[in-house]
């Protein structure tokens, strides 16, 4: 299946993928938040950054963008983990 995506966001994958668009600062508050001792959602920077990116990059899908099908915020945080960002 052909699935169009951004420009800016094929730069971040030919990069490194969503690593390569965290700072340290970020890290940290995802560690935190995977504990359970932050909300993801309260970070509206990061939060905003992480969905942007999933989304735009076709991960995501449909019914979890929009909560109807899943939570954006697990649904992000088991990516990051999948993708080794702990």
């Amino acid at each position: 299946m052909n699935v169009w995506i951004p420009k800016r966001v094929r730069q971040v994958l030919a990069k490194g993928g969503v690593k390569s668009i965290l700072t340290k600062e970020d890290v940290s508050y995802i560690r935190e938040c995977q504990k359970g001792d932050k909300d993801i959602m309260d970070n509206t920077k990061l939060w905003d950054k992480l969905f942007g990116y999933y989304l735009d990059s076709g991960d995501m899908p449909y019914g979890v963008a929009k909560a109807r099908t899943g939570e954006p915020d697990i649904w992000i945080l088991n990516a990051l983990k999948k993708e080794g960002v702990k």
